[in-house]
């Protein structure tokens, strides 16, 4: 399995999957066709599939286009306003590419219809995350709610194995590492990674087992973090990490 990151619009990313086996490539989020059709030709692959995270228009802008252009394509989500969709995604129920097992997890919360892509070739692990999770931080709540995005990330996302590299929709690294510094100033493992990405334009991938050890979204039930917001429980924690987010910077 080969992942090609494509920086897409003003901090949006897309990526390429393809399945070496079969030179076979679905395109996630495809924001730009023209940059997706070019890593496309790049790669000597056939571009089969769309997976689409969420219906918002920078994440779904290409559908249109490529679907025009390659008829078969199929475009996989979960939500009826993502634009040319025509497969369903179901929780928990896999799927091929080529070679590659798909696995689609509902986390909703960004959107109501949210969805995250869990992609292995039996060795390697990959979740599209979108507007889910980020590095070091979370999708805001536009149409779901806190309480839905809390169970997406700490039941659903944290779940997975630790060694799964995570791809989000937008590259916002900077901004998130240095909220949550406001979160846990003496995280070791945070300082540590605030220093890498500076200045960095791309900081993709990370992996769940980094996130967990600085992300305050994933850390919600850890002492340091319930003491420094001055709340008892995950949830609440949560909510006043997404209150604060919100009005950071």
């Amino acid at each position: 399995m080969k992942i090609i990151t494509i920086p897409a619009l003003t901090n949006n990313y897309s990526y390429l999957i393809i399945d070496e086996v079969r030179a076979e490539a679905a395109a996630v989020d495809p924001a730009d066709p023209e940059r997706i059709l070019q890593a496309v030709l790049a790669h000597g692959v056939r571009l089969t599939s769309l997976f689409i995270t969420h219906h918002h228009p920078d994440h779904t802008r290409g559908n249109i286009d490529l679907v025009s252009r390659k008829p078969s394509l199929v475009v996989f989500g979960s939500d009826a306003r993502i634009p040319e969709i025509s497969y369903v995604v179901r929780e928990n129920m896999p799927f091929q590419l080529g070679s590659l097992a798909v696995t689609p997890y509902s986390t909703p919360g960004h959107t109501k219809g949210s969805v995250s892509y869990f992609v292995t070739d039996g060795h390697d692990k990959a979740l599209f995350s979108g507007d889910t999770l980020f590095v070091a931080g979370c999708g805001d709540c536009v149409e779901g709610d806190v309480n839905e995005l809390f169970y997406s990330l700490t039941k659903v996302i944290a779940t997975l194995p630790p060694d799964t590299n995570i791809y989000p929709g937008h590259e916002y690294a900077n901004k998130n590492l240095s909220f949550a510094l406001n979160v846990e100033p003496n995280n070791e493992f945070l300082q540590t990674q605030f220093q890498l990405a500076r200045g960095q334009s791309v900081v993709v991938p990370t992996t769940l087992a980094q996130e967990m050890t600085y992300n305050p979204f994933l850390r919600t039930s850890e002492p340091s973090v319930l003491l420094n917001l001055k709340v008892r429980s995950p949830l609440e924690a949560f909510k006043r990490l997404r209150t604060l987010r919100d009005h950071f910077g």
